[in-house]
């Protein structure tokens, strides 16, 4: 079995593989980072929120299709964001 280190490796080289190719690999790559979210520091996720932003922007983020999932992928990371940062512990001052 790969380290933690080694699969958030594969999963974010595989999603920029996968940016901008006109595939079935899209929707199995996004299937792929979500189920590796939680292994995915935030920053990362952020970062990958981002890159697809720009890719679409670009017009380099596959056909309509991919950008869809592409989509899908992003709010699926803002929502597990909002839910992280809504599980924090308030922290009472003294």
């Amino acid at each position: 079995m790969l380290s933690v280190p080694s699969q958030r490796s594969v999963v974010v080289s595989a999603f920029r593989y996968a940016l901008g190719r006109s595939t079935y690999v899209v929707s199995d790559t996004a299937t792929a980072l979500k189920e590796a979210a939680e292994l995915l520091p935030r920053s990362q996720r952020q970062q990958i929120i981002d890159e697809i932003e720009m890719a679409i922007e670009s017009d380099r983020a596959g056909m309509a299709m991919d950008i869809a999932v592409w989509r899908e992928l992003q709010e699926f990371f803002r929502d597990l964001e909002f839910k992280e940062s809504n599980d924090e512990p308030d922290v009472m001052p003294f």
